[in-house]
């Protein structure tokens, strides 16, 4: 299996995106306050978490980082 196939694949499996990965229901908090975008201010659809941390529905962070690249909570690449 070439490298591209492998990483492709790795993707997949681990429901990776190039800025992050989707997050699981378990992973969420039980509090609601605390699973909120903020970049809409709604709980997340499709929710994403970055590498720092900082989970953002796929749609917002995906806009965000088409415009800045960073994530907008704590400005980390």
């Amino acid at each position: 299996m070439g490298h591209a196939t492998h990483t492709a694949m790795e993707a997949l499996v681990l429901q990776q995106t190039p800025y992050g990965r989707y997050v699981r229901a378990e992973e969420m908090t039980r509090d609601p306050s605390d699973n909120v975008c903020t970049i809409c201010h709604d709980p997340p659809t499709a929710a994403v978490r970055l590498r720092c941390g900082h989970i953002f529905c796929e749609d917002c962070v995906y806009e965000w980082l088409q415009r800045e690249q960073t994530c907008k909570f704590c400005v980390c690449v």
